[in-house]
């Protein structure tokens, strides 16, 4: 089975198009925030919620990524897919480190009633979110330690011109994209799942 997570500010709906090939598919949302406050209890959460059994294979964009690699650390899982994702916070735009000490200040609630004025996906997306919990995994990301396990069992794809996380090396780049590759580039990163995994 193929577990989708969505980004944080995001939920099953990024994946349209060219993900709904992908089958058996289960698109997730973010089970309802109860004061988690670091990305392993987020997985626990997640990994409690859907029945993610060893052998399954996660696919997570953004934050997605990052928490599909806790759940590897609790399930041995085929193969995690990261799409414009991180292994660790060095991976991260220092700029947006430098500003997570402030995000509790930040006025999160007016711009999500800016986005609902706005026809996007991603906007209908943000403004429908948890502004408690997008600040609690602002922290919960900047405090992260990374994943120490089996990278051979991660499949890296990115955007080239991602600007929210540094394109790394050991990934296959989608020319053009950027932090949102999952809905601008759907069907380049299927292609690519599709030649990854067998």
């Amino acid at each position: 089975m193929f577990y989708l997570l969505p980004g944080m500010g995001a939920d099953s709906k990024m994946y349209q198009g060219a993900w709904l090939d992908i089958n058996p598919a289960v698109c997730i949302d973010w089970p309802p925030y109860e004061g988690e406050a670091t990305l392993s209890e987020l997985a626990g959460k997640v990994a409690a919620h859907y029945p993610i059994q060893d052998n399954d294979i996660l696919i997570g964009s953004s934050m997605g990524g990052m928490v599909a690699l806790e759940i590897a650390r609790r399930i041995r899982l085929d193969r995690v897919v990261l799409v414009g994702s991180a292994i660790d916070g060095s991976e991260m735009n220092g700029l947006l480190t430098l500003l997570t000490p402030f995000v509790d200040a930040a006025p999160l609630e007016f711009f999500q009633k800016l986005a609902a004025r706005q026809d996007g996906l991603f906007q209908q997306m943000f403004a429908a979110s948890d502004p408690d919990f997008m600040r609690a995994m602002c922290k919960a990301i900047s405090t992260w330690d990374g994943y120490p396990g089996d990278l051979t069992r991660v499949t890296r794809i990115h955007g080239e011109k991602d600007k929210v996380i540094k394109c790394p090396r050991d990934c296959q780049v989608i020319k053009g994209a950027g932090h949102l590759l999952p809905i601008t580039h759907a069907s380049a990163c299927v292609e690519i799942i599709r030649r990854s995994i067998p």
